[in-house]
């Protein structure tokens, strides 16, 4: 019989209890489509709510009057919220925890909305890059591979030409498969 030692007994009943309330404390399965929806929507609408001290919480105190942008923490904690809402629903930022001027409202909401719709259309001339390079590596592929096909039909012995026609259609393909499944599916939120 193998004698341990008080300090194993002791070390291997520390680790047997840390077990246990590990298993207690183990993840449960949560709707989090119903989390998401007690926490931010109501009445159909998503709410991001802001507690903001003072203007340049959401102005970066850089900027230029006329030239504003938003102060990046704001824009952070915006999308790191956003992030969770269904885009199905409008989303409302409520800006909570001062008052604001006329004049500052107006160049918050419009500082914000326009930083938005140059985020949108980044991502709109993204897609459209994307759809061209999709389209142009499958014309690109299909191409290779009739090409591919015309030289088999025609020339039995292989050579040198047919090895760089099977590398010029793999390339495509791979470039094509790539495109289609990963820069799609990283856009589409497939892969995170």
């Amino acid at each position: 019989m193998k004698h341990w030692g008080i300090d194993r007994v002791n070390q291997i009943n520390r680790i047997m209890s840390q077990h246990r309330l590990l298993r207690r404390f183990a993840p449960k399965r949560i709707d989090t489509s119903d989390a998401v929806k007690k926490f931010y929507i109501e009445d159909g609408i998503a709410f991001i709510s802001c507690n903001v001290s003072d203007y340049y919480d959401v102005i970066d105190h850089y900027s230029v009057k006329g030239y504003e942008w938003p102060n990046s923490n704001f824009l952070q904690f915006i999308e790191d919220n956003a992030y969770f809402i269904p885009t199905d629903y409008p989303l409302v930022l409520e800006i909570c925890g001062t008052h604001f001027s006329e004049r500052q409202q107006q160049t918050i909401e419009s500082t914000i909305r326009d930083y938005y719709a140059l985020k949108l259309g980044d991502a709109n001339v993204e897609v459209a890059n994307t759809r061209l390079k999709w389209t142009t590596l499958f014309v690109l592929t299909i191409l290779s591979a009739i090409i591919l096909v015309i030289y088999k039909m025609l020339f039995t012995q292989e050579g040198l030409l047919l090895e760089i026609l099977l590398v010029i259609f793999w390339f495509y393909l791979w470039e094509w498969g790539d495109v289609f499944a990963f820069e799609r599916g990283m856009r589409l939120g497939w892969l995170q």
